[in-house]
Parts: C-alpha cells; sequence; structure tokens
C-alpha cells in the first residue's frame, strides 16, 4: 500500500488562542519563598496556541499487486 501527501481541498484558516496557567502545577512551589523568579509562576504564565478548527484534505492510496506478492500479501483475511 501505498499513500501519497493529503492536500487541501478547502482553504484553511489558523487562529492563535491565548492561554493562562494560574495554579501551581508542582507541590513544591507552594512551599518555597517568594523569590523574583517564581512570583511569576505563582501569578500565572500566558502563552499562544495556534489551532486549526477545521480542515478537509484528500489523500489517495495504490495497492501494488506486484509489491504485495512479494512481501506475501493475500486475499485471504
Amino acid at each position: 500500500m501505498q499513500l501519497t501527501l493529503a492536500r487541501s481541498i478547502d482553504p484553511i484558516t489558523p487562529y492563535d488562542m491565548t492561554i493562562t496557567r494560574v495554579a501551581l502545577t508542582n507541590a513544591d512551589d507552594a512551599q518555597k519563598s517568594a523569590k523574583e523568579d517564581e512570583v511569576e509562576a505563582r501569578h500565572g504564565q500566558i502563552g499562544r496556541k495556534a489551532y486549526v478548527p477545521y480542515g478537509l484534505y484528500v489523500a489517495q492510496g495504490y495497492y501494488i499487486h506486484a509489491f504485495g506478492k512479494q512481501t506475501g500479501v493475500t486475499e485471504k483475511i
């Protein structure tokens, strides 16, 4: 079985989303003193995430009988 690269048949629109983390995720963070580099972790961190909400792609697959015969592919399930 040989597959081609998928191509978009409908234009995509990538979006950016801002994400914020405010909760402490490590128990050790709660016990540390409030140094300047830890203040940011206690007040939250902001990041960005890119995503595509919808995409329609088409890929084609080919079966080559001669190659299948060489690798032992049969019609039996």
